[in-house]
């Protein structure tokens, strides 16, 4: 048993997690706070709480499926920014437009809608940086 390709593994394992984790947190307390609109009143201050922990419990599963079965462990800094930044604007986009269209009462299917959304932007990035690799 090699040792240090075991504890790489368990390194590169707790890293997406927490990396995971914490996007997930701040993606989903940023869109609880796009999404619920302004004349949401005291409930207002809740949901981006709600968003947050949704975020979390949500974002573990989806970035551990997208770094293990889609993007198959080898994944350049290059490729990592260009996900991270999509998923970033996507969230911003998708949080003002469920906020608009339903003036903050559906707050919750903006978290729901990122789920797809994320491994979606993630397949489409990693596939075009790889065929410019090919190239």
């Amino acid at each position: 048993m090699d040792w240090r390709k075991l504890s790489a593994s368990l390194w590169e394992f707790v890293s997406v997690l927490l990396l995971s984790l914490i996007l997930g947190i701040g993606i989903g307390f940023f869109q609880g706070e796009l999404s619920t609109g302004a004349a949401r009143g005291e409930i207002r201050m809740v949901l981006p709480n709600e968003g947050a922990l949704t975020g979390a419990l949500l974002g573990v599963p989806t970035g551990l499926f997208a770094y293990y079965a889609m993007l198959g462990r080898k994944v350049s800094f290059l490729i990592f920014r260009s996900v991270v930044a999509a998923i970033a604007i996507i969230s911003t986009a998708t949080g003002l437009a469920v906020g608009y269209l339903t003036k903050g009462d559906a707050a919750f299917a903006s978290s729901i809608l990122m789920i797809p959304l994320s491994l979606i932007a993630s397949r489409i990035i990693a596939t075009k940086f790889r065929r410019k690799q090919v190239e």
